[in-house]
């Protein structure tokens, strides 16, 4: 295994592990409308939850577009081929995933805003379905992309300025754009970020010290402190909200570069790739299992927080991996939530 191909695999693990303790953690600002709320919520926990927030997704999309360049190169297989398998890869375990686990669990353990017809369409639209909208999001990017990479003039730097150019020009009229390309357009430059990455840079991740992310860092601490986690909509704070995102992102992707030099060759890198190798059925189970344990908070009236994210992180880890070894073994199972069978 390379350098490069280790490094996106320690940054698939700390970034699954970033979105499972971001969910896990509460803030009274932006609460989940179907979840039970807490009793208490610090203002340590407020932090934590909106420092992860001010990043994690961004940092997503631009793995996401790192790797689909990376595969990019050399593919034999035809426009078609490359949009069904982003389908049974992305879309079919995005329903799965929202009528045998997130519906389920929102109508026992959570709080049904509206009729459960109306629900139901919604799923199927791919609407309010918490967090799996990062599977429809990404699927509509890669329906554009994959047959973007299929042309010849996409390896020519000409055609990123043209992206660039219809993107901007898309992000100008964000709101008023139908609600089905919002998050498209508005996550595109992290995805495209990680294509260009791929494109002219390859191997940096690995070259970059610990100097350059201490500056990257700081620079993300400053944005982050000075103007907080400002909700990610409208053009009119976009440059604020992009800049954050970025150096926080880029953060992790050069601290994987660091770490994964001096953990590759050590026990601890297993543990790393067993994350790895779990992170997709982490990202589908992880929030249903959130339901039940702040369910049990509520009911059980757990006022420590300390308590209540051990309370929901523990299994919050431990249940998805015991699934995903689970439904590997069961060929429907294993196809409907994408898992190697």
């Amino acid at each position: 295994m390379g350098r490069t191909d280790s490094s996106i695999v320690f940054l698939r693990a700390i970034a699954t592990v970033l979105v499972v303790v971001g969910h896990a953690t509460r803030s009274l600002q932006f609460p989940n409308n179907h979840m039970a709320a807490p009793l208490f919520v610090p203002f340590w926990e407020t932090v934590i939850r909106n420092h992860i927030y001010s990043f994690h997704m961004p940092l997503f999309f631009w793995i996401s577009g790192y790797v689909f360049w990376l595969s990019a190169e050399g593919r034999s297989s035809g426009v078609v081929s490359d949009i069904v398998k982003k389908i049974r890869r992305l879309v079919v375990p995005m329903y799965a995933a929202s009528f045998l686990f997130l519906l389920p669990f929102v109508m026992m353990f959570g709080h049904v805003n509206r009729p459960l017809g109306v629900a139901i369409r919604l799923l199927f639209l791919g609407i309010d379905n918490d967090h799996l909208w990062f599977l429809k999001t990404l699927f509509l990017i890669f329906a554009v992309m994959i047959p973007v990479s299929h042309l010849k003039v996409s390896r020519h730097w000409l055609s990123d300025i043209i992206l660039a150019a219809v993107w901007l020009g898309l992000y100008r009229f964000l709101a008023d754009l139908p609600g089905i390309f919002y998050f498209p357009v508005k996550y595109f430059p992290f995805f495209f970020a990680g294509c260009l990455s791929w494109k002219y840079g390859k191997d940096w991740i690995g070259k970059a010290g610990f100097k350059a992310g201490a500056i990257v860092f700081l620079a993300h601490t400053f944005l982050f402190v000075r103007y907080g986690n400002p909700p990610p909509s409208g053009p009119g704070f976009g440059g604020l909200w992009y800049g954050t995102a970025s150096f926080g992102a880029a953060f992790w992707v050069i601290v994987s570069g660091c770490v994964t030099r001096r953990i590759r060759s050590r026990g601890i890198w297993t543990w790393v790739a067993a994350v790895e190798t779990r992170s997709f059925s982490l990202y589908l189970f992880h929030v249903a299992v959130l339901y039940v344990a702040l369910d049990f908070c509520r009911r059980f009236q757990v006022e420590s927080a300390v308590l209540r994210l051990l309370i929901s992180l523990v299994p919050g880890f431990a249940v998805p991996v015991l699934l995903h070894d689970l439904f590997a073994r069961i060929r429907p199972l294993a196809f409907a939530f994408s898992i190697p069978y």
